[in-house]
């Protein structure tokens, strides 16, 4: 059985993690604006070329993808 005092910091815990997600989903509409926006039009992001000579690298890595999509504030 749990305590009172153990049920209320869980639930301050879980409040924290949804604050903190609704401020994540927040911040990456703004890139899900943008790449609408080059789907409607259908043109491609600046960063994409990196991104296809990344693919085609041999040293390709999902880390350094990370990094590029970092860089240009997709994630």
């Amino acid at each position: 059985m749990i305590s009172k005092k153990e049920a209320r910091d869980a639930m301050k815990g879980m409040t924290t993690l949804r604050k903190e997600l609704e401020k994540e989903r927040a911040r990456l509409k703004g890139s899900m604006k943008t790449l609408r926006k080059h789907a409607r039009a259908g043109t491609a992001p600046d960063w994409s070329e990196d991104l296809m000579k990344l693919y085609g690298s041999p040293d390709y890595s999902f880390g350094k993808v990370l990094k590029l999509m970092r860089k240009n504030k997709m994630l």
